[in-house]
């Protein structure tokens, strides 16, 4: 694996599984067998089917606000789940 795809691979390992989005989790599936066996214990919910459980979206705001405690509440809960998603992994993306 060249080095700019294990420091996504490292990157994303970083990541709670349930707050991946859908490139992480293809990234994820196409390089399993670089996986240990407690990677692949912690990532279960996103291998095989590629389908991560969809968190909520009070979980959403939730993590996106830890994540920037300047952003307002109320804002976020207008976002819709997916903008939410892409936020959150900007921020993680800025913090990792």
């Amino acid at each position: 694996m060249n080095k700019e795809a294990q420091e996504y691979l490292e990157n994303i390992l970083k990541k709670d599984p349930a707050w991946l989005i859908e490139d992480d989790i293809k990234f994820l599936n196409a390089r399993r067998d670089y996986l240990t066996d407690e990677q692949k214990r912690v990532f279960a919910s996103v291998l095989g089917d590629g389908q991560a459980p969809e968190p909520t979206k009070t979980e959403l705001v939730a993590k996106l606000i830890k994540l920037d405690p300047s952003i307002d509440e109320s804002t976020a809960k207008k976002m819709k789940n997916d903008d939410l998603k892409q936020a959150i992994a900007e921020k993680e993306a800025v913090l990792a």
